[in-house]
């Protein structure tokens, strides 16, 4: 899992931070490299440049379609895509990798199912990351997701 696992909700914008035991080239090569990013999101095209396109083919038959927008390597990397705005930032940190994501989401999007998602496939980066085995992603979804949907009702209530 993404150790120390930090996660706020903002309106369509989702951020989680994380701290990963490897350093800022493993986990870079982790989300641009094609043969990689298969290893915990799915079939890759990817063209590592600004204005590149960025194509994913993820579980359960769906796609993932974009344009690269910033590639800043081993610091900063954002896609366009059908999802909304991906942005991955890396920050060195002692003997690892902060990894920060962030999505911002179109307003009719479910923001806890697309929270508990993409919290869940970023543990698969750690997984990977450690040479474990990948989690089991739909339990881990419908975890998280109910831990998403009641930080979204505590924050409705307030």
């Amino acid at each position: 899992m993404l150790g120390n696992t930090m996660s706020v909700l903002s309106g369509y914008t989702i951020r989680i931070e994380g701290f990963l035991e490897a350093s800022t080239a493993e986990v870079w090569s982790c989300l641009i490299q094609p043969g990689r990013l298969a290893d915990w999101l799915g079939e890759a095209e990817v063209e590592p440049w600004p204005q590149g396109r960025f194509h994913v083919h993820l579980d359960g038959g769906e796609s993932l379609e974009g344009t690269v927008s910033t590639l800043e390597p081993q610091r900063r990397f954002a896609v366009r895509c059908t999802e909304g705005a991906l942005c991955f930032e890396l920050t060195p940190v002692g003997g690892g990798t902060r990894l920060g994501f962030q999505i911002s989401l179109p307003s009719e999007a479910d923001v806890a199912q697309h929270a508990a998602l993409w919290h869940a496939r970023l543990d698969r980066v750690s997984a990977v990351l450690k040479g474990m085995s990948i989690p089991d992603m739909e339990a881990r979804i419908s975890q998280l997701r109910t831990t998403y949907r009641a930080l979204g009702d505590s924050a409705a209530a307030s």
